[in-house]
């Protein structure tokens, strides 16, 4: 079986299969208290902080576990990630459409070629800023010294695909960055 090729040259993608971070954070808080759940069967009499405990951390383990896993194909050497149709959805939520549109009109080719239709990819420029909390004066200082962060997206929109570059994946996550739509 012929394997899809790193857009850049790099050699075969592999799917990798990760978790979300906060599934980790909740197994890992189910496994505390668990171990507080023993240490309060040793030394306590009381027995409902822990069942209350262990009810709460087999839960916490239980649902950390049942969070679905992304799969996505990454490439070993430049940790440059191929996004496919449903990754963009669960990737970009409300900007898949606003992404999708942009690869499609855009004139600008992309020196990459996509690796599903071999055609060369399109790409487009976004500009994303950070989230900030303006209930504070903290909030406005960094909104105020934080530098808007411009990309260009490369993709291929006959194939519904992106190609991010490993810091391009961490801006679009949605986590410290909006995305600002313009008409460029």
């Amino acid at each position: 079986m012929v394997g899809v090729g790193c857009p850049k040259g790099c050699g075969d993608l592999e799917y990798k299969d990760e978790r979300p971070g906060s599934s980790f954070a909740l197994i890992f808080l189910g496994a505390i208290c668990l171990i507080v759940v023993v240490h309060e069967l040793v030394f306590s009499v009381d027995l409902f902080l822990p069942v209350m405990l262990s009810i709460a951390g087999l839960w916490m383990i239980y649902y950390g576990f049942s969070m679905d896993k992304l799969s996505r194909l990454k490439c070993g050497v430049c940790k440059g990630v191929l996004i496919e149709t449903k990754q963009i959805d669960d990737l970009l939520k409300d900007d898949a459409y606003y992404f999708r549109k942009r690869l499609e009109v855009s004139k600008n080719v992309s020196s990459y070629d996509c690796p599903d239709c071999n055609e060369k990819m399109r790409r487009f420029t976004i500009t994303a800023r950070q989230k900030t909390d303006y209930t504070s004066v903290g909030g406005f200082v960094v909104s105020a010294l934080s530098m808007d962060k411009i990309k260009q997206i490369d993709g291929c929109s006959m194939c519904d695909l992106l190609w991010l570059d490993v810091d391009e994946e961490n801006l679009l996550s949605g986590k410290g960055h909006n995305i600002i739509r313009n008409s460029q």
